[in-house]
């Protein structure tokens, strides 16, 4: 604020200055305060023009659910300048340890897909075989059919089995990055 005073003797002036929520007052100590104001008062020579501050602060805290954050995200709050490297590496950490559970997830999905085609797969072959074994003739492409879902099987069993695996590994990979997120310290 600049206080001017154009009489021809001293004043006291009043600085009215808002009263907003969330704000402290750092230097200046008002003279009144009321539910929507800080009232200043300063003394002015006739003719003087005077410099008036006020300094507030607002704390701006804001807070993160770590475990609901994309690795990418995550790799943001990394860059930030103002963490420590000890932060920095537990972020760094965690969004590594997200970024595995999701290509684990992206497995068990594609391992499932797969699982669905070759079931789809089987019920085709099922039902031609059904439909060939009442026409005469036809016992060779009922072999051959049968051969394919004994092929189809054996991939399916080993699907489950991998997709068994993946499943470990993401209660696993889960347990670690819970673990992680709990011993976040900074």
């Amino acid at each position: 604020y600049t206080a001017r005073n154009v009489d021809q003797k001293a004043k006291t002036l009043i600085i009215e200055h808002p009263l907003r929520p969330g704000y402290t007052l750092l230097s200046q100590k008002p003279n009144e305060k009321t539910s929507s104001a800080y009232r200043f008062e300063i003394a002015l020579a006739a003719g003087a023009t005077q410099e008036f501050v006020v300094s507030e602060e607002r704390v701006y805290d804001q807070t993160y659910q770590v475990s609901s954050l994309t690795p990418d995200v995550i790799l943001n709050y990394v860059r930030n300048r103002d963490l420590s490297d000890a932060a920095r590496r537990q972020l760094q950490q965690i969004a590594d340890q997200k970024r595995q559970v999701a290509d684990n997830d992206r497995a068990l999905a594609d391992a499932a897909s797969q699982i669905g085609a070759l079931t789809s797969d089987e019920e085709r072959i099922r039902q031609n075989i059904g439909s060939l074994n009442n026409v005469s003739g036809q016992q060779q492409q009922v072999q051959n059919y049968a051969r394919q879902l004994d092929t189809h099987e054996q991939q399916l069993a080993a699907l489950r089995d991998k997709q068994a695996d993946l499943q470990k590994k993401k209660t696993t990979l889960e347990a670690d990055l819970a673990r992680m997120i709990e011993g976040l310290a900074f």
